[in-house]
């Protein structure tokens, strides 16, 4: 997919407001990251993209790919609570990356897997024995969302109670950490000590209970298949 494409006519991108910043010619794995950290962890303001959070290596990256890709540079702030602020002060990179979220599902898989990194990186935790992976999402709407792309990537989610999408299964981290991954220097840590352990059935794993219970009746230790609750 071309920048160009997601450039809107009369959107504020000749704008007096508007300094005009590097455009590259297509949108790159690079580009779709720093989108999902933006995504996950920042906000829109005015004329403005501002970046939060208290990991050091996340606002670097997120520098250097905006200033490679855009010639854009970051204003950094810490506020009263000590998090790292990294603003990003151009209404035409604004409008550029509200108008990506608009083309997130025709992306090709490749630039989603890059997406959801940056998402992950943002918003995502994997437990220290990596036996669960959670994304915290508070609005509907960017739920159905991500549940779309994480399904476009192979990874098939479900509903909990929360603000969490979780995954829990071991089919789902294998691929989760397979195709995305994490660029967070502690999450890559856990994610690497999981994916060198050998792989061992999980708790969430689909049992076919025929053939469970056929296994119980030949060994006369439960009841014929028939008689299982329905």
């Amino acid at each position: 997919i071309s920048c160009e494409s997601c450039v809107v006519k009369n959107s504020g991108w000749s704008s007096s407001i508007s300094k005009p910043i590097k455009l590259p010619k297509l949108i790159d794995e690079d580009i779709m990251y720093a989108h999902g950290l933006i995504w996950s962890d920042g906000s829109y303001q005015r004329n403005s993209i501002i970046f939060s959070g208290d990991n050091k290596a996340l606002h670097n990256k997120l520098k250097s790919i905006i200033l490679d890709k855009f010639n854009v540079k970051a204003a950094d702030h810490t506020r009263k609570d000590t998090c790292q602020v990294t603003a990003f002060h151009s209404e035409s990179l604004k409008q550029l990356f509200k108008n990506i979220s608009t083309k997130l599902l025709e992306m090709p898989e490749n630039l989603l897997t890059a997406w959801l990194r940056g998402v992950c990186d943002g918003d995502g935790y994997i437990s220290e024995d990596a036996l669960k992976i959670c994304i915290g999402v508070t609005k509907k709407g960017n739920r159905k969302l991500l549940q779309k792309i994480l399904l476009r990537v192979g990874i098939p989610t479900v509903d909990h109670k929360g603000n969490n999408i979780e995954l829990t299964s071991q089919s789902q981290i294998r691929t989760f950490l397979d195709k995305v991954g994490f660029y967070h220097p502690e999450k890559a840590r856990r994610a690497k000590n999981y994916k060198e352990r050998p792989s061992e059935a999980s708790r969430l794993d689909i049992i076919p209970i025929g053939s469970l219970a056929n296994s119980l009746q030949r060994r006369d230790i439960g009841p014929s298949i028939h008689g299982w609750a329905k």
